[in-house]
């Protein structure tokens, strides 16, 4: 009967792609629970790891194995952030200004087409500002204009904890699309909030524009660290075994 080892090395070639993807499945699903930052990094370097140890060692099958690891990868990353982001409510969580301030922002409906859309914005902390505006624009399609609000367009007001509450209602957003807001504080300086929303479209093109970005975002990415553990494995093979083939001198007996 043959060990587990044996018939992991007879079928290299299909194990090895097939543990990368399951690892590197795990990988991203744990990086959305994790605080470790860049944890999807690791995905490359696991991949790598798998086609070294089942002696995968030609380069050629390793680039084309890392490809067919990448693009599954990224359908399953897609799908899973995909279903995250369709089914999200139109609430953020609270991001935290350098100025120190808080902002928490929803849009309501958050999925569909809509007559109308209702922004909302909840200032904590410093609620001190010189001028505050808003952004919408789609994501997924640069050509259509961008959506500005200026202040004068929000209803604001005072809770009496403090809380600046900012709100605005759009009923100029038709197109179909993905997309996204921002509001900006301070003459538009580089202190804003954002969020996603609303999604004017269905989950099957949410799904389609995630694949695109995992794609363009990071195939470049996990190619060049995956060549980077080729070359630098090669590299010490080599002198591993030119330092074998170096013996020193034999002693002369006196």
């Amino acid at each position: 009967m043959k060990k587990i080892s044996d018939i992991l090395l007879e079928h290299r070639m299909l194990f090895a792609p097939l543990i990368s993807i399951v690892l590197s499945a795990l990988i991203v699903a744990a990086s959305l629970y994790s605080s470790v930052p860049y944890l999807y990094m690791a995905v490359p370097v696991v991949t790598f790891f798998i086609f070294y140890s089942l002696h995968i060692h030609k380069i050629k099958p390793r680039i084309l194995g890392s490809l067919v690891v990448f693009i599954v990868t990224a359908i399953i990353a897609a799908a899973i952030f995909s279903g995250i982001l369709y089914s999200a409510s139109g609430q953020s969580q609270v991001q935290y200004l350098e100025n120190g301030s808080a902002i928490s922002t929803s849009v309501t409906p958050y999925r569909g087409p809509s007559a109308s859309y209702n922004f909302s914005f909840s200032i904590t902390g410093n609620t001190s500002f010189t001028s505050y505006s808003m952004v919408v624009r789609d994501l997924t399609d640069s050509s259509v204009k961008q959506i500005f609000i200026p202040q004068n367009r929000f209803n604001s007001s005072m809770s009496s904890n403090g809380t600046l509450n900012l709100y605005i209602h759009l009923n100029n957003i038709t197109k179909k699309g993905i997309y996204g807001y921002y509001l900006f504080l301070n003459n538009n300086t580089t202190l804003y909030a954002s969020n996603l929303g609303p999604l004017i479209t269905s989950y099957e093109n949410v799904f389609s524009a995630e694949i695109l970005d995992f794609v363009q975002g990071y195939l470049i990415v996990f190619e060049l660290i995956f060549l980077v553990g080729i070359f630098l494995g090669r590299s010490l093979s080599h002198s591993l075994l030119y330092g074998r083939r170096i013996k020193p001198p034999p002693r002369i007996r006196e």
